[in-house]
């Protein structure tokens, strides 16, 4: 059983009140199963890529970042509120086993990161790898432009495999149809651009942000395609 709190009761245990008013966030918990499996004879110890999901629900009040409706891939796995929760760096790892980064979004909503904001007509820019952001402290080396719509935005970071990251290696392109049977095709980096609609406050109570047109949380495809 893997889940957090948000669709248990209230209940006492020991004269001690668990889910009691704001049972989601900073007061609540998460209770996740020791193993993982793909049947009762093939287990293996539970990787930690759903707890750190779970965390991001249970402490930190991030939505969802995959598609809940299954039409689309929402983020895909570039961030932990995705598929990012699935990361592997090889083929001797679990799925989970690394997962990836939390979005330049998911940073800025948590205020991790204070994304600098990109003044217009700047065209130099250095953007380090989201796993040496240490070195960023403050804006962990995400840039903002704002538009001329209200809470409509853009995020921009470089994702290249190094530290968690490492789990996009072997996730990313896995299942791609476009490539050769048998072929192994690593995820070698670049930049992420992200296409921010702050719809938060009116999908987060169904949890469907990124089914919405537009979404919450938009990664855009270089071949102008959706994920």
């Amino acid at each position: 059983n893997v889940s957090n709190d948000s669709g248990e009761s209230f209940m006492t245990l020991d004269n001690v009140s668990l889910l009691d008013s704001d049972y989601y966030g900073q007061n609540g918990y998460s209770q996740f199963g020791e193993l993982q499996g793909s049947s009762s004879t093939d287990t293996w110890d539970a990787t930690m890529g759903i707890i750190a999901h779970e965390l991001g629900h249970a402490y930190f009040r991030l939505p969802d970042l995959y598609d809940t409706s299954n039409v689309g891939e929402g983020i895909g796995y570039f961030g932990l509120m995705g598929a990012g929760s699935w990361g592997r760096k090889s083929s001797s790892e679990k799925s989970g086993a690394t997962p990836v980064h939390l979005s330049a979004w998911s940073k800025e909503k948590i205020s991790a990161c204070a994304p600098q904001t990109v003044n217009s007509g700047t065209n130099n820019l250095t953007l380090p790898a989201v796993y040496q952001s240490s070195i960023h402290s403050s804006s962990c080396g995400i840039y903002k432009a704002t538009t001329s719509t209200s809470g409509e935005y853009f995020l921009f970071e470089n994702r290249s495999p190094g530290g968690y990251d490492e789990g996009l290696y072997r996730t990313i392109l896995w299942g791609d149809t476009n490539l050769v049977p048998g072929s192994i095709v690593y995820f070698n980096g670049g930049v992420a651009i992200w296409h921010v609609k702050d719809i938060l406050s009116s999908c987060s109570g169904s949890n469907n942000c990124e089914a919405q047109s537009p979404k919450l949380v938009d990664l855009e495809e270089a071949n102008d395609a959706d994920l």
